[in-house]
C-alpha cells in the first residue's frame, strides 16, 4: 500500500513537471494552486516561467512583477493563465 502511494506521489510530480516544461517552451502564462491542509487556505500565483531547474522553478507574477521561488512539490495543480475578460 506505501509503494502505491509513492508510486501516485511521483506519477503526478512527472505530469506536473511535463505540464510546467510544456507552458515554458510555449511561453504560456500560467496559474500555479499550491498544496494547502485545506482548500480554504490554498495560495496560487499566476506568471510566466521564467526558468526551471531540477527540482523548482522560478515564476514571475503577472501584477506584481516579482520572482517566486516553487519547489515542484509545493504544487497542487497548473494549468493556463486566462484573464477574467478570456472566461
Amino acid at each position: 500500500m506505501t509503494y502505491t502511494n509513492i508510486e501516485s506521489i511521483d506519477n503526478e510530480l512527472e505530469l506536473i513537471k511535463k505540464k510546467i516544461e510544456y507552458f515554458f517552451k510555449e511561453n504560456i502564462p500560467i496559474h500555479i494552486n499550491l498544496k494547502a491542509k485545506s482548500v480554504t487556505s490554498r495560495k496560487f500565483l499566476n506568471g510566466y516561467i521564467k526558468e526551471i531547474k531540477k527540482d523548482m522553478l522560478i515564476l514571475e507574477d503577472i501584477i506584481h512583477l516579482t520572482k517566486h521561488f516553487i519547489f515542484f512539490v509545493e504544487i497542487f495543480e497548473v494549468f493556463p493563465y486566462r484573464q477574467k475578460e478570456e472566461i
